[in-house]
């Protein structure tokens, strides 16, 4: 049974169809606890086999990097592909074993360090709160009840913080439970990435088997676009968190600032998230630097917003380039709606997402539209040119159908309208006698042929009749007869020309 495409045509088919999408997006609003439930098992179950997918995702641009420039001289297609990907798995292991070589003592040796002086500098802090609070009144200014909120704040993270020792350590040994799931995923991202070749002709041939050519290869361009979009931001991402990581890690060395590891990893980290990460790392990094050394956290405050400054006015641009370009409003929405569905992965990945959405809108929809508008253009500009062009040649055709008459008018092959019609009014003045006839024949300036020479004699006698002679020399009828309008009608083939063009 065929379906019928004119079926989505009728007004009822389109109103069931609306209806059960706002019965069934009604029903997914009400019950989004159940939803999560089921996703959350289902991610529990497949977390490994997604971790391996991102994985092999986010190495295949290193994979490229070492097929096209380190192994390009190997002849073997399969073995540059397999020493790739092993090569690139051996440069992230080695990489992250020493950066966590280098700063895990740092930041755990930062870490007891901080919980160890945390009373001394609550009481620090105090006092410096005191002291502010008596440079204000000096100055007529209450600050009375920011110093009792300050207060009760460290109080309350000076009890609250030894309590949940326990839960960090329960947080850290969960996090050890899953490095066997990390193990897994890696271990599979291996054998997608050796077996991707195949695993993606296996793909494309199941993609052109299920779908129309032109469907295809819309599908393979919008992937291409958006596997680029993400690429680009997740690498050059990371790029920018260590650049930024690193450079505030040598502004604090240089000022002699104290937890140097962990504010950097911190300012670092949040950084990949947009927007509102570098916020966050600034306000914890001067947060761990004011208990310490007030006068550090505003240097390093400083830093901050000038780092900031300069990374969003002149490092994003230059690493991301034009493959963003999503309105803040997006942003901001696509944060809230990341962050609610996926947590700190969809902070992170908010910004692509809204790019390859922005994508998808403007080249798509918009370009759509652009060109059925366009089409409609033209073919209205075709049909109004096609009609001009058609009166102009049918004017040239009569110009040129004129002009031809004329020259065959010219050259005695035609005979001009006035000659071709006959006289409506045979009875006026102006029609030729019978005796008349016979003088425009002896005429020669009539430009009328000779009598022939088969004239009966009797007519001839007949025609020298004395009455018929009074009558054929009558002034009227020989003036009628060689009437100058008639001659030049007769003998002048120009104005006969023109008047047959006009």
């Amino acid at each position: 049974m065929k379906f019928n495409k004119n079926l989505l045509k009728e007004k009822w088919v389109a109103y069931t169809i609306a209806l059960c999408t706002a019965v069934l997006l009604y029903m997914v609003l009400t019950h989004l606890g159940a939803i999560g439930g089921i996703l959350g098992k289902l991610w529990k179950v497949c977390s490994p086999v997604i971790m391996a997918f991102v994985i092999a995702f986010v190495l295949d641009p290193l994979v490229k990097i070492y097929t096209n420039y380190v192994f390009n001289g190997i002849s073997s297609d399969r073995l540059r592909h397999n020493l790739s990907v092993i090569l690139s798995f051996v440069t992230v292991i080695v990489f992250f074993t020493i950066l966590m070589v280098a700063l895990v003592p740092q930041i755990v040796d930062s870490a007891v360090t901080f919980a160890g002086n945390l009373n001394s500098y609550v009481r620090s802090f105090q006092g410096l709160m005191r002291q502010l609070n008596r440079f204000a009144l000096n100055h007529d200014i209450d600050l009375s009840q920011f110093i009792t909120s300050s207060d009760e704040l460290l109080q309350s993270i000076t009890r609250t913080l030894p309590d949940n020792l326990n839960k960090i350590v329960n947080v850290s040994y969960g996090f050890g439970t899953k490095l066997f799931d990390w193990i897994i995923s890696i271990i599979l991202a291996v054998y997608l990435m050796m077996d991707g070749a195949t695993l993606k002709v296996g793909f494309v041939r199941l993609m052109r088997v299920l779908l129309p050519d032109s469907v295809y290869e819309n599908t393979v361009s919008v992937w291409s676009r958006c596997n680029k979009i993400l690429v680009q931001y997740i690498a050059f991402d990371i790029l920018d968190g260590m650049i930024i990581g690193t450079l505030n890690w040598i502004f604090m060395l240089i000022m002699k600032m104290p937890y140097v590891a962990v504010v950097s990893v911190i300012v670092g980290v949040t950084n990949l998230a947009p927007t509102f990460g570098p916020l966050v790392g600034a306000l914890l990094g001067s947060f761990i630097l004011v208990l310490a050394n007030p006068v550090a956290a505003l240097w390093f405050l400083l830093f901050t917003v000038i780092l900031q400054t300069v990374d969003g006015y002149i490092l994003k641009p230059r690493l991301f380039g034009e493959s963003l370009g999503v309105s803040s409003v997006w942003i901001l929405i696509s944060l809230i709606i990341g962050g609610r569905l996926l947590g700190v992965p969809g902070i992170l990945l908010a910004i692509p997402f809204a790019a390859i959405g922005d994508f998808l809108y403007h080249d798509y929809i918009l370009n759509r539209l652009e060109e059925q508008k366009l089409a409609q253009d033209l073919l209205r500009a075709n049909i109004e040119m096609t009609s001009k062009k058609t009166a102009a040649e049918i004017a040239g055709e009569i110009s040129r159908a004129a002009s031809a008459r004329a020259n065959a008018v010219k050259a005695g092959l035609l005979r001009s309208k006035k000659e071709e019609v006959p006289d409506p009014h045979p009875d006026s003045d102006t029609a030729a006698q019978p005796g008349q006839e016979d003088k425009q024949r002896m005429d020669p300036a009539a430009g009328f042929e000779e009598p022939d020479a088969t004239t009966d004699p009797g007519e001839a006698d007949s025609s020298t009749d004395p009455d018929e002679a009074d009558s054929s020399t009558d002034p009227e009828e020989v003036d009628s007869s060689t009437n100058p309008k008639e001659v030049n009608s007769s003998t002048d083939p120009d104005e006969a020309a023109e008047k047959s063009s006009r």
